[in-house]
């Protein structure tokens, strides 16, 4: 079974791209393979993917918040599993990319309907401690993997999980091409090695 982490910036358009692709591979994959939207959020990747939209950043801590508001939403919608989760975060995302939405507890409201969320839990959960606690643990694993950018997966060969491939930059062929290797998927890609504590050392070069 492979296994998958993507790491997103939930409002970046690189990002929702790379979900896409994530999803069709999911689609298309013979083999078992379990993937999960990793959100990932500080000032440089925001800074990051506005420079790279074209777009001026006029006022960094408001952007921030509607960020991080939208991550705990995320983390509050996993509670209620994985598939309704990732339903709610690309409805949120089509809200306010594509359809060019203001992030609102109206709009909110809405997607968390639409992706068959029961409403009362997800209001509770929304900036509960336990969301802000798994908010924390993905940004502990992202440094753990070394992610240095939004849109970057880590894929994982669960019947050798010593290691895995580092991606930092998602592309279709190139994900079918690590997937379907099933001689040696880590053959001179970026491994990440489990040392004897558990913890991930990287090693070799970036695909």
């Amino acid at each position: 079974m492979l296994e998958a982490y993507l790491f997103v910036d939930p409002l970046c358009k690189e990002c929702v791209q790379a979900e896409h692709v994530i999803l069709k591979l999911a689609d298309d994959l013979d083999k078992t393979f379990s993937f999960q939207f990793i959100p990932m959020l500080n000032m440089k990747s925001i800074r990051d993917c506005y420079y790279k939209s074209g777009q001026h950043l006029s006022n960094e801590s408001k952007y921030f918040k509607t960020e991080y508001n939208t991550v705990l939403d995320y983390k509050a919608s996993l509670f209620q599993g994985r598939k309704c989760g990732r339903k709610f975060l690309m409805g949120l995302q089509d809200e306010l990319i594509v359809n060019g939405k203001e992030y609102n507890n109206d709009v909110c409201l809405k997607v968390a309907k639409q992706a068959g969320l029961d409403i009362e839990m997800f209001e509770e959960d929304r900036r509960s401690t336990l969301a802000i606690n798994a908010f924390k643990a993905d940004q502990k694993l992202a440094q753990e993997m070394k992610i240095q950018k939004p849109a970057s997966a880590v894929i994982f060969d669960c019947d050798s999980f010593e290691c895995g491939i580092l991606m930092d930059q998602i592309n279709y062929n190139d994900l079918v091409e690590v997937c379907t290797n099933d001689t040696n998927i880590y053959e001179n890609k970026d491994l990440f090695k489990y040392n004897k504590d558990g913890k991930l050392t990287p090693n070799l070069h970036v695909l």
